[in-house]
Formats: structure tokens, C-alpha cells, sequence
């Protein structure tokens, strides 16, 4: 294969371990993360809203993500997600809904 329809060789197959970017490389990939507030893919404008009330429909408490959420009511961000769907009943006690 021509070189110049090469890219990502690594010395060692199925590993990164070893391989250098260049600085033209490094460069690109610092310009096209610019802007980008977390790499990682966790875009902040992703979240959305949770608020935990009891089986009455009395608010008792407001989050920012359904992550926070869940910590406080001390299960796992899944449980939220779910529930939010289902409109099914927390820990027995919680009814979660989106703002």
C-alpha cells in the first residue's frame, strides 16, 4: 500500500503503545479539541435535569444530571434513566421526572 494511504501503523499489531504523533499531528488534534469543554465525549449540554419527588408528588429535591441524581438516592445512573422512562417508583420511595 502507498504510504500516503497509510495512517494509524502502529510497530506492534492491535497496540498504540509505542506509536508518536508528530508535532503536525499533535497540532491537529489540539485544534480540532478547541471549544470542546471535555474531550471525552460528556458534552455538559447533554444533561439533562432531574427532580426527585416522594410517592405524593411533593418535590424534594433538584439536579443537574441524572449522575448526581442517582448518587444522592444512591443507585446507579441506570436506575434514573430507567425510571425516567418507565415512570416506575425509586428505592420504594422516589418518583423521578425531568424538569
Amino acid at each position: 500500500m502507498p504510504s500516503q494511504f497509510r495512517y494509524n501503523f502502529s510497530p506492534t499489531a492491535g497496540s498504540t503503545l509505542g506509536v508518536r504523533h508528530s508535532e503536525k499531528t499533535r497540532t491537529k488534534i489540539s485544534q480540532s479539541l478547541v471549544g470542546n469543554k471535555n474531550a471525552l465525549g460528556n458534552n455538559p449540554s447533554n444533561r439533562k435535569g432531574v427532580v426527585v419527588c416522594n410517592k405524593n408528588g411533593e418535590v424534594i429535591n433538584e439536579f443537574s444530571s441524572q449522575t448526581s441524581a442517582a448518587k444522592w438516592l444512591g443507585v446507579n445512573q441506570q436506575a434514573v434513566s430507567k425510571a425516567l422512562k418507565r415512570g416506575s417508583i425509586v428505592r420504594r420511595m422516589y418518583r423521578v421526572f425531568l424538569p
